[in-house]
């Protein structure tokens, strides 16, 4: 079975992604925070309700998985910067984790009126 992960943010695999995506050095480490309701794959969802209910602002970009060394793979996400600054995850996980490797990307929006997903990055 191929183990899956969320990669050093000074790795090689998270390089070429922020390569692909013409971000240099951007990516950071994440802490998970557990919130109320909150359901995997719906990050876009999950970070507008705490927003909603504690106040913040959305900060979008991408979740950066490793699928063993076969391929890495970046996922439109979003994360939750808190009326403080610190930024969370607040999206359930599968592997479940502690902390996300999160390349912030301003330009990576999502339409909250059409719901659209926007493609995952794969490099292997």
């Amino acid at each position: 079975m191929i183990s899956t992960f969320s990669p050093d943010r000074h790795s090689h695999p998270v390089n070429l992604v922020e390569q692909n995506l013409g971000l240099t050095d951007a990516a950071i480490v994440v802490p998970f925070e557990s919130v109320a309701d909150a359901k995997e794959r719906f990050c876009f969802q999950n970070v507008r309700n705490v927003i909603a209910e504690q106040g913040g602002e959305i900060v979008y970009g991408w979740l950066v998985w490793q699928h063993g060394e076969i391929f890495v793979d970046a996922e439109h996400h979003a994360v939750w910067r808190k009326a403080t600054g610190e930024l969370a995850c607040v999206t359930p996980q599968t592997p479940s984790v502690k902390t996300i490797t999160f390349i912030p990307d301003p330009s990576a929006t999502y339409d909250f009126n059409t719901g659209l997903n926007t493609n995952n990055i794969r490099i292997a």
